[in-house]
C-alpha cells in the first residue's frame, strides 16, 4: 500500500519532516555566520560545476547529512566572501559563469574554468535574499534600477530574489570594471565602517559590564544580548528586511556546544547538555527557549559568573544546573508542547556566542486498531469500485509509523502484507498525548482464493523496531461471486448475503453489489422487508444456498457509501467520509444526524447541485465540505453526546437513496480493581458462596471484557485461568455514555500448585501496566485446623491481615479464611485480630502443629444437625425512624461463644459485628454507636437506634455450645417511598408505527411497580392503559431504593392520535393516603401522529400536525421524518428554507414564539 512518505522509513520521514524542520527554522531566524578567520568553503569549483544537478545553492551541512531538502531555493542574505584573487588581475573581480569579464564583454569562455571564485561565508535570514550574481555588480542594468546597491563586502546586501544559479546567464547582460577612484572609495568606506564597528564594540562591552555589575535582572539580558534577541524576534518585520544589517551577530562558536535530545513520551526527564570551553570566562549566561512553531524567543533564566541561577519562566517544566562549565537543561516531563530549541547565550572573549540544542518528543503507537471492510467483496471484478472503500483507523505514534494491510488465506499460517491502493489518509494530532490517530481508506481487487481469508491492519515504526506491532481486530473476508446475479431478470433485486447477514446483495440486473445493513441490523435468510434488528432474523453462520426472496424496495444504494468512524475522546476532530459514484448526478443532498438512543432524525444541512452548503443545525460542532463527489463531515470536538449516525439522503438517477455511517467515541479502558477473598484454602474440594472474588473497572468504548489470568510460581507468562479452577463467573455491565463499566464475580478452587501464584485482571485487548490489576495468592493449608477445636482461631501463615476460623462438620475440621478489619492484624498464636500490626506481631511464626492423618473429602459434605437451635425474627421500619430490634432465641443457656455478622442488602459479603463470650460479655467489633447488642440468658437483641438506609440488611447469629454450632438469620428492612418517574418523548410518530414508551424511576423499597395512564382525545380523565406493560429487572440504586424501567408498546392507530400518556409509581407498602399522589406521577406526553399517506412521492417539506415549531420532511412517500426548527424559528411553508424567524413566518405560524 502506498502510504504517505512511502519509500522512506519512519526515521527518514522524521528527519526530513521533523528534525529538518528545526534546521530550516534555524536558517530562517538565526544568522549562520563564521568568525573572520574561520571561513569554510562552500565548494572548490565553480558554481555551475557544483550545482549542476539541481541548479540551486544549498548549504553543505544539509548535503553532508544527506537530508533531502524539499525547498527549491536557498534564501540567502549577506555577503559572499572570497579569499582567492582572480588570475587575470589583482584589481578585477573574478569571472562570471557565462564567461563575460567585468569591463571585457567579449572575453573567451575559457576564462570561466580558470577564474574560480570559492565562496565562503553565507549568512542566511528569513525571506532576505541576495543574488550571487548581483553581489558582483556595482550597479544593475537599466531593468533593475529599482534595486541598485553599492558593492561592499563588509555590508549585508538585501534583495527579494532567490539564489538560483540557473539565472546567472539570464540576468547578467553587462559587466563593469572598477576605476581607481571607485576602488579608493570602496576602501575608504570599508575602513570607516571597520573603525566604527570596533569603537562601537568597545563601548558596547564597557557599558555592558558596568550594567551587569549594577543589576542582575532581566533587563541585564536585554542589554547584553539586545542585538541577538531583537535579530531573532524582529526577523519577520518589514523594517528588518529593508535595512542593511550592521548589528552585532551571535556567533555559534566552538566555545559552546549543546546536544540535541529526543525524548520518549512518558519515559522520564530529558536533558540537553551545553559545554563551555574550560578556558572561557563569562559574566552572565542567558538561557532561552524557542518553542516549535512560535515566532518569538522566550528567556528562561540567567546564570551569573558565580553560577547563581535566576529562573524567569517554565520553573515547573525545566530545571537548570551548572557545574564545571557544563550546563544541564532538564525537561522534567517532556511532552509535545515542550518541543523546540533551548539555547545558552553569553559573551566570551569579547564575542557574543550561542550554543543551542533541540528537544524532540516521540511516542510509540498504542491502543487498538480498527479495521472495517465494506461488504462489496466481489470475486472476479477487474477493478474494485473506488467509492466503496475499506478503512483502518489507529494510533500510529509520533512521528507517524506506517499502516499495513495484512491477509492470511485459509491454507496459510502467517499474515502477509497486502498490496492495496490508498485513497485518503487523515491525521488527527493530539499534542497533549503526543499521538497521531490516522484514518486511511483503501481498495483492492478480491480473488476467489481470498474467500474466508482473515484480514487485519497493523502499525510498524522504525523508531521502535523492538516493540510489538499494533494489530487491529481480525476480519473474515466474505466473498460474493461475480455471477451471483446471472439469473436475475429484474432491473433491481435484493438477496441475503451468502455468508454475512450484516449485509446483503443488491443485483442491478446481472451485476452484484455488496451493501451494508445499518448498525445493529441484519438481513435474514428469508427476509423480504430490508434489514431488521439482528435478534429478529435468522442469521446462520454459513449458508450453502441462497434463497431468493420477493422483490423489495428500500433506500440502500450502490451509488453512495458512508464509512463508520471512531475517534478517541478528547483527541481532536474526526472526519466521516461519504463517497458518491463518480458517474452519479444529483440535484441536492440532505445531511442527517440521529443521536444514539434517539429515534428522531435531524436534518443538519443541504448540499446543492453546485456544491453550495446550507447548514440548518450543529453549525458550531460540525463542518461539511464536498469535493470530487467526496463528502467530509467533520466533528470538531467529538464527545459522548455526539455519538450517533450521520447520513446522506439524495436523489440519484430519479431514485431517492440513503446511506449512513456510525460515529463512535472511543473511551480507553482504565485500571480495574481486583479484590480477592481471604478464604483461599488449598484442596478444600468446594467453595463457599460467601467467599467470592470480584474485579470491577471501566472497560472502555467500544466495550471490552474483563479477563482473568494467572501466573504460576517460577514462571513469567500469564495464561487465562482454566475452567477447572475458575467457577461460576458472573458478569454485570453498565453503560454511562462513553464509559462502560463491568463487574465480574467469580469463585476459585485452590490447589497446592497455585502457591505463590499471582492473579491479574485486565480489559481485553490491553496489556499494559495502566490497565492491569494484580494480586498475590496467600493460600491456607488444608490441615491447619486438624488439631484445633471448632470455633477456635489460627493465624494465617502467609498474611498478617487474615485470621483463620476453624469449623467442624461431624468429625472433620475445615479452615475458613477471614480478613481482619482495616488497620487490624492477626495474632500468630491466638489468631485473633487486633490493632497491633507491629513487625513483632506480623513476623512471628504461626505454630506448625498440623495433623497429617485427616482424610480430606473430595465432595461437599452434608452438614450434621447442629447441637443448638437458633431462631431469629425480622423487622421493618420506615426510613429515618426508630428504634427497631431484630431478636434471636436459642434453646440453650450455656454456650462457649456467639458470633454476630451483618450483610447489607446491596452487598453479598458479611461484616463482623460482635462476639459474645461465654460469660455474656459483648465485644463490639463494629464500633458504630447506632447499633446496640444485648443478651439476656438465651435472648439476643440487636437494636438499631435510627433506621438509616445503610442499616437495612441481614444479621447472622452463630451460637456454639460445644457441639455443632447453630445458625440463623434475621432481616431488617428499611421502607422507602417511590419518587416521581420520568417518561420519554416521541416527537416523530407515523400512523402504523409501533411506538414503545419508556418510564423509569425509583419504585421504593420493597420494590413497587409503575403503571401507564392514558387519556384519549375527547376523554376527560386518565385511566390505566389496557396495554399490558413489561419491565426490566429491579436495579438497586442504593441500599434501600430500587430503580426499575417499564415499557408501554403498541401500534399507533388513528384513535391514538392526540392521546395524552403519563406513568405512575405504585408501592402498596410505603405510600399512604396522606401522601401527595402527584409526587408519584410523571409529566404528560402527547401522541401526535402523522397520517401514513401524508407525504407525496417527491421530496418536499410540509406542515407538522404537532405545530409550527416542527415540520415534516418528506423524502418520499414512505420515508418520512420529523424535523424541529431551532429556538425562535417556525415553519415557513417554503421547502427550500423550511424554518425562519417566527415573526417572519406566514400565518398561522407568525403567532408562534417558542418551541
Amino acid at each position: 500500500m502506498d502510504l504517505p512518505h512511502s519509500g522512506e522509513s519512519s526515521r527518514g520521514y522524521y528527519q526530513s519532516s521533523h528534525t529538518a524542520q528545526h534546521h530550516i527554522q534555524n536558517i530562517k531566524v538565526n544568522s549562520i555566520s563564521v568568525n573572520i578567520n574561520q571561513f569554510e568553503e562552500l565548494s572548490t569549483g565553480t558554481i555551475e560545476e557544483t550545482q549542476s544537478d539541481h541548479g540551486y545553492l544549498q548549504l553543505p551541512e544539509f548535503i553532508n547529512e544527506k537530508i533531502a531538502s524539499n525547498h527549491d531555493y536557498l534564501k540567502v542574505n549577506g555577503s559572499a566572501k572570497t579569499h582567492q584573487r582572480s588570475s587575470i588581475g589583482s584589481d578585477k573581480l573574478s569571472d562570471f559563469p557565462n564567461g563575460q569579464h567585468a569591463g571585457k564583454g567579449n572575453e573567451s569562455d575559457d576564462t570561466t574554468k580558470k577564474d574560480t571564485t570559492a565562496l565562503n561565508a553565507v549568512r542566511v535570514n528569513e525571506e532576505i535574499y541576495s543574488e550571487v550574481d548581483d553581489a558582483a555588480q556595482t550597479y544593475f542594468n537599466q531593468d533593475h534600477q529599482g534595486r541598485q546597491k553599492h558593492l561592499d563586502i563588509s555590508k549585508t546586501l538585501h534583495t527579494n530574489d532567490v539564489a538560483n544559479t540557473d539565472r546567472f546567464p539570464k540576468n547578467v547582460s553587462k559587466r563593469f570594471s572598477l576605476t581607481s577612484k571607485q576602488k579608493w572609495m570602496c576602501s575608504s568606506i570599508m575602513v570607516g565602517i571597520t573603525v566604527a564597528m570596533a569603537v562601537g564594540i568597545i563601548i558596547y562591552i564597557l557599558v555592558n559590564k558596568k550594567t551587569e555589575k549594577e543589576q542582575a535582572d532581566i533587563s541585564t539580558m536585554e542589554k547584553t544580548t539586545s542585538r541577538s534577541i531583537s535579530r531573532t524576534e524582529d526577523m519577520t518585520s518589514p523594517s528588518s528586511r529593508d535595512k542593511t544589517s550592521v548589528s552585532t551577530s551571535i556567533i555559534e562558536s566552538s566555545n559552546t556546544v549543546c546536544t540535541d535530545t529526543i525524548a520518549l513520551m512518558n519515559s522520564g526527564p530529558a536533558v540537553i547538555t551545553c559545554y563551555l570551553n574550560d578556558t572561557a570566562t563569562f559574566t552572565v549566561i542567558n538561557v532561552t527557549y524557542w518553542k516549535l512553531g512560535a515566532t518569538a524567543v522566550q528567556q528562561l533564566a540567567s546564570i551569573d559568573d558565580s553560577y547563581s541561577i535566576t529562573m524567569f519562566a517554565m520553573e515547573e517544566i525545566v530545571s537548570i544546573s551548572i557545574s564545571n562549565n557544563i550546563i544541564n537543561l532538564t525537561v522534567l516531563n517532556p511532552s509535545c508542547t515542550n518541543e523546540g530549541t533551548f539555547a545558552v547565550i553569553t559573551d566570551i572573549n569579547g564575542l557574543t556566542i550561542k550554543g543551542q540544542g533541540k528537544l524532540s518528543v516521540i511516542s510509540k503507537p498504542n491502543g487498538d486498531a480498527i479495521l472495517q471492510l465494506h461488504p462489496d467483496q466481489i470475486a472476479g471484478l477487474l477493478n474494485y469500485r473506488t467509492w466503496l472503500r475499506h478503512s483502518c483507523i489507529t494510533d500510529v505514534g509520533y512521528p507517524p509509523g506506517e499502516i499495513s494491510i495484512e491477509m492470511m488465506k485459509q491454507d496459510e499460517s502467517e499474515f502477509t502484507k497486502l498490496n492495496v491502493d490508498l485513497h485518503t489518509s487523515n491525521d488527527v494530532i493530539n499534542n497533549t498525548a503526543c499521538s497521531i490517530t490516522r484514518t486511511v481508506t483503501f481498495g483492492f481487487v478480491f480473488t476467489a482464493a481470498m474467500d474466508r481469508a482473515t484480514m487485519r491492519c497493523s502499525v510498524t515504526h522504525d523508531l521502535f523496531t523492538e516493540e510489538s506491532f499494533v494489530y487491529s481486530n481480525k476480519y473474515t473476508v466474505s466473498l460474493i461471486s461475480i455471477d451471483f446475479c446471472k439469473n436475475q431478470t429484474d432491473a433491481r433485486s435484493f438477496h441475503p448475503h451468502p455468508t454475512n447477514c450484516h449485509g446483503f446483495v443488491q443485483c442491478e440486473e446481472d451485476v452484484p453489489y455488496g451493501i451494508h445493513c445499518p448498525s445493529s441490523r441484519c438481513f435474514g435468510v428469508t427476509e423480504t422487508n430490508g434489514c431488521k434488528l439482528c435478534d429478529q432474523v435468522i442469521c446462520p453462520a454459513d449458508l450453502t444456498t441462497t434463497l431468493v426472496p420477493d422483490r423489495i424496495t428500500f433506500g440502500y444504494s450502490i451509488d453512495i457509501s458512508c464509512m463508520d468512524v471512531s475517534v478517541l475522546i478528547n483527541s481532536g476532530a474526526a472526519v466521516m467520509i461519504c463517497s458518491l459514484n463518480d458517474t452519479a448526478t444529483f440535484t441536492s443532498m440532505n445531511v442527517t444526524y440521529t443521536k444514539k438512543g434517539d429515534p428522531n432524525v435531524q436534518q443538519i444541512a443541504m448540499i446543492g447541485s453546485s456544491n453550495n452548503i446550507d447548514m440548518f443545525a450543529m453549525q458550531d460542532s460540525v463542518i461539511i465540505s464536498i469535493f470530487n463527489n467526496i463528502i467530509n463531515v467533520t466533528m470538531l470536538n467529538p464527545s459522548c453526546e455526539n455519538e450517533g449516525t450521520f447520513g446522506i439522503v439524495t436523489n440519484i438517477n430519479n431514485e431517492t437513496v440513503e446511506h449512513k455511517g456510525t460515529f463512535t467515541v472511543q473511551y480507553l479502558p482504565e485500571k480495574p480493581v481486583l479484590k480477592l477473598s481471604a478464604d483461599q484454602v488449598i484442596d478444600l474440594g468446594f467453595y463457599r458462596h460467601t467467599s467470592f472474588h470480584t474485579c470491577t473497572g471501566i472497560i472502555g468504548n467500544p466495550t471490552r471484557e474483563l479477563i482473568l489470568e494467572i501466573v504460576y510460581a517460577n514462571t513469567t507468562e500469564y495464561t487465562e485461568i482454566p475452567d477447572s479452577i475458575l467457577k461460576d463467573l458472573k458478569r454485570n455491565k453498565t453503560t454511562t455514555q462513553c464509559q462502560n463499566y463491568e463487574q465480574i464475580q467469580f469463585w476459585l478452587l485452590f490447589s497446592s500448585e497455585m502457591q505463590d501464584s499471582k492473579i491479574r485482571c485486565r480489559p481485553s485487548g490491553n496489556v499494559n501496566n495502566d490497565t492491569i490489576a494484580e494480586e498475590h495468592l496467600f493460600l491456607i493449608p488444608r490441615d491447619i485446623c486438624a488439631c484445633g477445636d471448632a470455633g477456635s482461631y489460627r493465624g494465617h501463615p502467609g498474611s498478617c491481615h487474615v485470621q483463620i476460623l476453624c469449623l467442624a462438620a461431624g468429625t472433620i475440621m475445615y479452615p475458613w479464611g477471614r480478613a481482619c478489619l482495616e488497620n487490624q492484624c492477626r495474632n500468630s498464636l491466638s489468631g485473633l485480630c487486633s490493632s497491633d500490626c507491629s513487625d513483632s506481631a506480623c513476623n512471628q511464626d504461626v505454630p506448625v502443629d498440623f495433623c497429617t492423618t485427616t482424610t480430606i473429602p473430595t465432595t461437599t459434605p452434608v452438614p450434621p444437625k447442629p447441637s443448638v437451635e437458633v431462631s431469629c425474627n425480622g423487622s421493618s421500619i420506615a426510613i429515618n425512624t426508630g428504634p427497631v430490634e431484630v431478636v434471636c432465641f436459642f434453646n440453650e443457656t450455656i454456650y462457649e461463644y456467639i458470633n454476630i455478622t451483618f450483610t447489607m442488602h446491596k452487598d453479598t459479603v458479611s461484616s463482623p459485628v460482635a462476639n459474645i463470650q461465654a460469660g455474656g460479655n459483648v465485644i463490639m467489633i463494629d464500633q458504630n454507636s447506632n447499633r446496640v447488642i444485648e443478651i439476656v440468658l438465651n435472648v439476643i437483641k440487636i437494636k438499631t437506634q435510627t433506621a438509616y438506609c445503610d442499616f437495612g440488611g441481614t444479621y447472622g447469629v452463630t451460637v456454639n455450645t460445644g457441639g455443632i454450632p447453630g445458625f440463623d438469620q434475621g432481616s431488617l428492612e428499611i421502607l422507602t417511598k417511590p419518587d416521581k418517574p420520568s417518561i420519554d418523548q416521541h416527537l416523530h410518530i407515523v400512523e402504523g408505527d409501533t411506538i414503545k414508551y419508556t418510564c423509569t424511576g425509583n419504585v421504593g423499597n420493597p420494590p413497587g411497580y409503575i403503571e401507564f395512564l392514558v387519556r384519549k382525545h375527547g376523554e376527560e380523565n386518565f385511566t390505566v392503559s389496557s396495554i399490558v406493560s413489561t419491565s426490566s429487572a429491579v436495579t438497586p440504586n442504593d441500599n434501600c431504593n430500587n430503580g426499575q424501567t417499564f415499557y408501554h408498546e403498541n401500534e399507533i392507530t388513528s384513535d391514538w392520535n392526540r392521546t395524552f400518556i403519563k406513568c405512575r409509581a405504585i408501592n402498596q407498602r410505603t405510600i399512604t393516603d396522606n401522601d401527595d399522589m402527584n409526587s408519584y406521577i410523571s409529566d404528560e406526553e402527547d401522541i401526535i401522529s402523522i397520517p401514513a399517506d401524508y407525504c407525496p412521492s417527491i421530496e418536499t417539506r410540509k406542515y407538522h400536525p404537532r405545530g409550527c415549531n416542527y415540520y415534516v420532511w418528506c423524502v418520499s412517500a414512505t420515508q418520512i421524518y420529523t424535523q424541529r426548527c431551532v429556538e425562535t424559528s417556525c415553519f415557513s411553508f417554503d421547502p427550500l428554507q423550511p424554518c425562519v424567524l417566527c415573526s417572519n413566518a406566514p400565518p398561522p405560524c407568525n403567532a408562534t414564539s417558542s418551541n
